[in-house]
């Protein structure tokens, strides 16, 4: 019984082999779209699965598709490659893709995602709105003013001003109020 040796080749080696260089194979593969070397280090060696990933993409560019749509098609296409999708909605919450049809109508593969956003969104409470940083001034021990941070400075400054001069007020009507006047 003979064993065929299965093919590996350098990464100069597969870059000539697939026609892409090895600079792009290596940013395949920190984006993900190619697999890590079969050995890393010095002696690292790429396989069969390395060179059919390669010219699946290259084919794939040459039908027009963005990195970002082949990456997609093939962690969910399940093998599927479709062909260029006429229009991609992006969820902001979710970052999921969902890819339809040249007719508008949604993939079949994608329909239980939507489906899944609908139920989740149901189930979701509101947003909160974001916190906001508020400065509290004790006038007097009755009175206190509330300013939201954020004013530009000479603003600050003329509002506190305008409190320096109300505290005076208050404390004088205060002061005639325990005289009796």
């Amino acid at each position: 019984m003979s064993v065929e040796k299965i093919k590996e080749w350098t990464l100069r080696e597969l870059a000539a082999e697939a026609g892409v260089p090895e600079r792009t194979i290596r940013f395949y593969i920190s984006r993900g779209l190619v697999d890590p070397p079969l050995r890393g280090g010095r002696g690292a060696a790429y396989g069969i699965k390395h060179k059919e990933r390669l010219e699946l993409i290259r084919a794939m560019q040459a039908q027009g598709m963005m990195l970002a749509e082949i990456a997609h098609a093939l962690f969910t296409g399940g093998g599927r490659v479709p062909d260029r999708p006429v229009q991609m909605l992006v969820e902001p919450d979710t970052r999921k893709m969902l890819w339809f049809e040249k007719d508008g109508t949604l993939d079949e593969s994608q329909r239980h995602l939507l489906a899944q956003e609908h139920q989740l969104a149901a189930l979701a409470a509101p947003a909160l709105p974001e916190p906001e940083i508020w400065r509290s001034y004790a006038v007097a021990p009755d009175v206190r003013v509330m300013l939201r941070t954020g004013a530009s400075p000479w603003r600050t400054k003329a509002v506190q001003a305008a409190l320096r001069r109300f505290a005076v007020e208050v404390k004088h009507s205060n002061a005639k109020e325990d005289k009796g006047e």
